[in-house]
Parts: C-alpha cells; structure tokens; sequence
C-alpha cells in the first residue's frame, strides 16, 4: 500500500472516531438530564407522600373519636341511666380499663383510653359536667336542666393525629313529635255524667296493647282522625288510631308515624268512614311506648318566687314582658331570666267540667294565657292551662314556648249560659286561632272546652307540638269546634323550652355533634 493510501486510511477511521464519540457524549448528556429530572421529581413528591400519610391518619382518628361516640351510646341503650354513673361503669372487658373519663382540664394527661379492636388507633371519652366544677361529674352536675341535654367529649388517636368530637345527648322523647298520646280515648273527666266518669276512669285506661275488647263500650269512647285534619310532622301514639276516610299524617317519609297497637289493629275506620289514611310520613305500627311523667312538681321548683303565682292568673305576652294579673293585682314583668313561670293550687280540688261556663274556684292553679312573645319561657301550672286567645312569635324568631299542665291545657270556648245549656248569644269564641307552642297535659288532655257545642270554629293551627294523656276533643264531624291543622316546630328536634319536662326512662340520642379544633 502506497503512503498516500495509509494516510486516507488513517484519516477517514479519526473522522469515524469522532463522529462516534460525539454521538456518545449526547447520549451520556441526556442520561444525565434525564437522571436529574428523576430525582428533582422524587424529591418533589416525597412531601405529597408524608401528606397523604398524614391525611389518612387524620380520617382514621376522626373515625376513631365516632367509635368512642358508638361506644358511649351503646351502653347507654342498654342503660338510660348509665351518664348519672360518671366514671364509675364497668370496663369493657378484664383486660381493658374502662375509657370513660372526667374531663381533663388541666396538667398530666390521665385519661384511660381503649385500643380499637382489630385497627390501629385508640380513643378516650370525657364527661363535661353542665354545672358546678368543669372536671368533676356527678348525677347532679352532667345533666342540664335547662335543655335537658348532656355532653360527652370522645378524642381518637391515630399515629400522631389526634381528633375531638363534642357530642349532645338528648332523650327521645316528646318534642320529637308533633303529636303524642298515651290513649287515644276521650278523657274521663270530660264525660258528662258522674256515673259515666267513674265508669270510664276503668276502662279508659285500656288500650288496644293491653288488650282492650273489639267491640268499644260508651265507658271508652274512642276519638276520631276526621277527613281534612293535617298532622304535618312525625307522630306518636301509644295506642292504636280511629281514622275517617283520609286524614294526612306526616309530611315527608323523614316523619315517622309511630302506633304501638300492632297490625291490623294499629288503625281502624270510624263507623260510617272508610279507613284510608294518608301516609306522607314513613308508618311504623308496634312501636316501643313512651311513658309520661306524673306531674310537673320538678318545674316548680326552678320558677323565682317573684314568678311563682297562686291561683288562676291572667298572663299577656308582649314581645320580652308579660302583663299578669292575679288576686287583683295587676302588673307587667320582664320575662323571667331562666325563662319559668309556674302557678300553684291553694284551697283547690281539681275537677273538669263537661259543660264549662269558667266559675272554678279561684285557688285553682290555672294560667289563662294569651299574646305574643319573643324569648324562650314555659309556663307550668298544678291545675290546667287555659289558651284564651291566639299565642304567637314574630316570624323568624327561634324563641320556644312552652305549655304544661298537670291536667288540661285548654283552649277557652265559652258557649254555655250559667244554667249549663248551649247559648251562642254568650258566645266570643276564638276563630281559626293560631298557637305557637310546645303543649304538655300530663294527666289529661289538650281539649277544646265546649267543643260539643256551637258553630263551626274553621282552623286550630299549631306550630309546636302536642303531647296528652287522654286524647281531647277539639271539633267533631257533625260541624262544630276546628279542623286541625298541625306543624311541627323542627327546632324541637333539637331544642326545648327552658326546664320542659322529660319522658319517663326514654332512650338517649345525639342531636348534635362538632369537631373541636384544637383538639384535646
């Protein structure tokens, strides 16, 4: 090979090598952007992957507080006296100490906590006391007597989060209806013969659960649901109902309309009336029963003395004061502080009478009431309340007013001359009239005085709620007294008149439940 011929060798492998060294120097360049792209993308992540961590730890120890929550209202479905024991209740098991706890205020965190069974995380429960030392419960301090409600605060813990729910506890009770009975009869004392008062005062306090015979005797006279009556909110009797054709009861399927009278007993059509109910709420027959208190004695008790009354009184609402007037003194008031007024008996044995013409003695316990109020009250009497014109809120006010009675709550029909006899001449009944309240007749009835008598009254609207012993008339079919036309207050779910009386050994339920941040 001649020189010229090596030298053209030579040359073209170093421009071959230089080609293929560039072509590698590009490769190693973009490995490495590549490469840089990779970590500075793994490191960008690596927070998101703490946070998600963290996040799930977060939902998971909220989960772990609802379970403390869960555990609390189980034992307290099994024993509705369980939140007047404090601390003081078995643990769940011989292994586990007991997780509820007084409230921890301030210092070294003592509070026991209890492992969830089959997760990661615990939780602990406190008792917040409504009155007297913040850390310290007792069966007279938990319980608020005002709104007849407890608080139980339930932290759960989950790696290094921590979460507290506040919870509400409330009975199930009255004001969850709009319409409540013990016996959907006629009360005894509102027959218009003695004979036929002793007679009913046995057989009236027979329901359909207790076996109350097919075939309804005159002593036990059952009252009637009419075409047109509109019971909009859910409902309760713990007897057995009387329809006419088709009455509405509820108004959405939300309102349970409860009957403890089992099928095919838990209505029946009044004679002459077929038995076509109109269900807008969700019908459950064989419901348990809820027990009423006997009296209304505990509420007395929270009443000051300058609101404490003997004998009938006459009590006007207006707006924040009342103008009362009683043994013929006549004077106008703030509402009470703690929203009570009570009138008591002196001298008085208390009666109803069937044909009513208002001479009962003026010892007897009556509030006769009337007006417009925008402050929550409750007015309790030892004999009967007496509704003599229309009891109303401004529109949009959350005030709540309650009625109880430890008799009648009754509404004021005076159609009667004093010889006993039907006189519309005397006559100033109140038409379509409007009560904005929660009423409560323990030992008998929310009736219309008279209601047997006179001209047709159109409408009683109320918003609210009406719970009785014995079920009142209001109107009949045949034309006189009202049609009913009922609404539930839905703040009842959730809030009370001051100091109104609670059912006898009724379950708990949580009506309200909040996070509290920070949490403990």
């Amino acid at each position: 090979m001649s020189v010229t011929g090596w030298i053209s060798r030579i040359a073209r492998r170093l421009r071959d090598g230089a080609e293929r060294g560039f072509s590698t120097v590009i490769v190693m360049g973009a490995l490495l952007v590549g490469g840089l792209v990779v970590v500075a993308a793994f490191g960008a992540t690596q927070p998101g992957i703490g946070l998600s961590g963290d996040d799930r730890d977060r939902k998971a120890a909220y989960a772990a507080a609802e379970s403390g929550l869960a555990y609390y209202q189980f034992h307290l479905d099994q024993d509705v006296n369980y939140w007047a024991d404090c601390k003081n209740v078995d643990p769940p098991s011989l292994t586990e100490p007991s997780p509820v706890n007084d409230r921890w205020v301030t210092g070294p965190d003592v509070r026991q906590w209890r492992s969830l069974p089959g997760a990661p995380g615990k939780y602990t429960i406190e008792l917040l006391p409504a009155t007297g030392d913040p850390g310290v419960c007792s069966a007279t301090t938990m319980l608020d007597p005002a709104t007849g409600t407890f608080r139980v605060r339930s932290t759960g813990v989950v790696g290094d989060e921590k979460r507290s729910i506040i919870a509400t506890f409330r009975r199930r009770g009255f004001l969850d209806f709009i319409y409540f009975t013990e016996y959907e009869t006629i009360p005894p004392l509102a027959y218009s013969t003695l004979a036929l008062r002793e007679s009913a005062l046995v057989e009236c306090v027979k329901t359909a659960r207790d076996g109350r015979p097919e075939d309804k005797n005159s002593y036990c006279l059952p009252l009637q649901f009419a075409n047109g009556d509109k019971i909009n909110g859910p409902f309760h009797t713990n007897d057995e109902i009387l329809v006419c054709n088709s009455p509405t009861f509820g108004r959405k399927a939300a309102d349970r309309v409860e009957i403890s009278a089992p099928l095919p007993r838990a209505f029946e059509a009044a004679q002459g009336c077929g038995a076509t109910p109109n269900f807008l709420g969700t019908f459950v027959p064989s419901a348990d029963p809820i027990a009423l208190p006997p009296d209304n004695k505990e509420l007395e008790g929270y009443a000051a003395a300058a609101y404490t009354f003997t004998g009938k009184t006459t009590i006007v609402l207006d707006g924040n004061t009342m103008t009362v007037t009683n043994q013929g003194v006549k004077k106008t008031l703030p509402l009470p502080a703690n929203g009570v007024v009570y009138v008591k008996s002196e001298g008085c044995s208390p009666t109803y009478e069937y044909r009513q013409v208002y001479n009962a003695p003026v010892g007897c316990g009556e509030a006769w009431v009337s007006g417009s109020y925008s402050k929550s009250l409750t007015i309790g009497t030892d004999n009967d309340v007496v509704i003599d014109g229309n009891l109303t809120k401004p529109a949009g006010s959350d005030a709540l007013l309650g009625l109880v009675a430890t008799n009648f709550v009754r509404v004021y029909h005076p159609v009667m001359n004093p010889a006993g006899n039907c006189d519309m001449s005397t006559s100033s009944s109140l038409v379509n009239l409007t009560i904005h309240a929660a009423i409560l007749a323990l030992n008998q009835s929310f009736i219309v005085d008279n209601f047997y008598c006179g001209t047709h009254l159109e409408d009683l609207t109320i918003k609210g709620a009406v719970t009785q012993k014995f079920r009142g008339p209001v109107g009949l079919t045949t034309g006189q007294g009202y049609i009913k036309k009922y609404d539930y207050d839905d703040q009842l779910r959730h809030r009370e008149p001051p100091y109104f009386i609670d059912p006898v050994e009724a379950a708990w339920r949580i009506t309200r439940q909040n996070e509290q941040v920070p949490s403990r």
